[in-house]
């Protein structure tokens, strides 16, 4: 991300937006550079996986072929997570989906199924990044973006302006 921002020449300081494991990558960017971020907004972007599913670490080994970064995005999302810090008084929103009983009945993984249940409480883990931190809890699939674009727009251009 570092490397897109400065060959781009777009001056920081920025609004971050990540969805799903998009915002472990724009959370630790922001705990290394926090004079570079006056806001960001995570979309239903969970806790790691404690105990990832066998196909799932497959899914997302650097040696598989379906891997094209060849990005090992376990160990992303585990290190990110791990990092959480303060990282100044600045507007952050946490979407998060709050999954309905039949999207969690329909996973195959058991593990997936516990950390569905636990979505909401879990994801509050990103708000001790800033004490102007909220979680904004939306009953929508994981894809919030496309199943409700203008909510995540709107809440977008919300921590824009408290970052003005």
């Amino acid at each position: 991300m570092e490397a897109l921002l400065d060959s781009a020449e777009i001056p920081g300081p920025y609004v971050l937006v990540g969805t799903s494991g998009g915002g472990f990558i724009t959370a630790g960017y922001a705990v290394e550079h926090p004079d570079e971020v006056a806001g960001m907004v995570f979309v239903d972007t969970g806790a790691p996986f404690e105990n990832p599913p066998p196909a799932i670490v497959k899914e997302t080994d650097p040696s598989d072929p379906a891997n094209v970064e060849k990005r090992d995005y376990l160990q992303v999302e585990k290190d990110a997570w791990a990092a959480r810090e303060r990282i100044g008084d600045i507007p952050i929103r946490v979407i998060t989906v709050r999954f309905a009983k039949e999207e969690i009945a329909a996973s195959p993984f058991p593990e997936e199924q516990r950390l569905m249940r636990a979505n909401v409480e879990r994801q509050k883990g990103w708000l001790v990044l800033s004490p102007s931190a909220e979680q904004v809890v939306v009953e929508t699939g994981h894809a919030v973006e496309e199943d409700d674009p203008q909510l995540v727009i709107d809440t977008i251009l919300e921590v824009v302006k408290a970052a003005r």
